[in-house]
């Protein structure tokens, strides 16, 4: 199994406040380890399968920003450390009410991006302190027609969906 490594490897990770209702989405070079604050995000982070968008909650943990990691400041010019540069969001999509219902305030459980990057997999997830039960739904997104998106029903229980990966094959 060998796998190219681009010249300038990065990692993105969302790093939470102390109150646990917002994040940081920072980019770490593997190379140098500097840190860079990208924006505020909430639940998850995931890449699409070509390597172009990135795709994380937003600040408002109803929406999904997804953005064009070409407009990212190149880290070897732009190199201040935990700096909030002008954010590359190129999209917030509203996640589907069959979702948005039932997401918990630090946003979506997970993300994953079909081969085409033109649709979303999300997964919200929530625990119900009263009723002592999981609450979760799994939801299509269309990023261009969300009028297309659908969710495919609330499930309740402990052995619900938390996870979400889209296969490589459309």
């Amino acid at each position: 199994f060998e796998q190219e490594i681009t010249p300038d490897p990065q990692v993105f990770l969302l790093d939470w406040s102390k109150d646990g209702e917002s994040a940081y989405l920072i980019r770490v070079g593997l190379e140098d380890t500097r840190q860079e604050r990208m924006g505020i995000a909430t639940g998850t982070v995931a890449w699409s399968k070509d390597g172009n968008y990135l795709a994380t909650g937003c600040a408002d943990p109803t929406k999904i920003c997804v953005y064009d990691v070409a407009l990212f400041p190149d880290p070897k010019i732009h190199n201040e450390e935990f700096s909030i540069p002008i954010s590359p969001i190129i999209k917030e999509i509203d996640i589907p009410a069959g979702c948005s219902d039932i997401l918990p305030y630090y946003g979506i459980g997970s993300i994953s991006w079909a081969p085409d990057a033109e649709r979303l997999a999300i997964v919200c997830k929530k625990y119900d302190t009263i009723l002592r039960t999981l609450f979760s739904n799994t939801c299509i997104i269309h990023i261009k027609n969300q009028e297309e998106s659908y969710c495919f029903g609330e499930e309740e229980g402990w052995f619900v969906p938390s996870r979400v990966d889209w296969s490589p094959h459309d």
